[in-house]
C-alpha cells in the first residue's frame, strides 16, 4: 500500500477473506492476470491439503477451491480495468502503475 500511496495512486482495498470472490470474479481476475488458477494458489496453507487437489488438477477444480477457501489466493493482487499483477515482489506493483 505504501508504494501506491507514494505514487498517489487511487485504489480500493478488497478484503477477500471477509468478502470472498465468486467463481465469475476468480475467472475475471485470472483473465487479467493472464495466469492459470494453479499459479495463484498458496500451496503452503493447510486448506490446500484439505482440497485433495494438486497443481495438476483441472482449472475448474482449482478455481472452485479458491472460491471455497479464499485464503489460498496469492496476495496482494492489484488490478486496473484491463490488467492485474500479483504484488510479489513489491516491485511488480509498479508494472501496473
Amino acid at each position: 500500500m505504501k508504494i501506491l500511496e507514494d505514487a498517489k495512486a487511487e485504489f480500493e482495498v478488497f478484503n477477500y477473506l471477509s468478502s470472498p470472490p465468486n467463481l465469475d470474479e476468480i475467472g475475471a481476475i485470472l483473465k487479467k492476470l493472464r495466469l492459470p488458477a494453479c499459479d495463484i494458489v498458496r500451496t503452503d496453507e493447510p486448506e490446500w491439503r484439505i482440497t485433495g487437489l494438486s497443481l495438476a488438477s483441472s482449472e475448474s477444480a482449482i478455481q472452485r477451491a479458491l472460491v471455497a477457501y479464499p485464503i489460498l489466493i496469492q496476495r496482494p493482487i492489484l488490478e486496473n480495468e484491463t490488467r492485474a499483477v500479483i504484488g510479489r515482489p513489491p516491485e511488480r506493483i509498479r508494472e501496473l502503475l
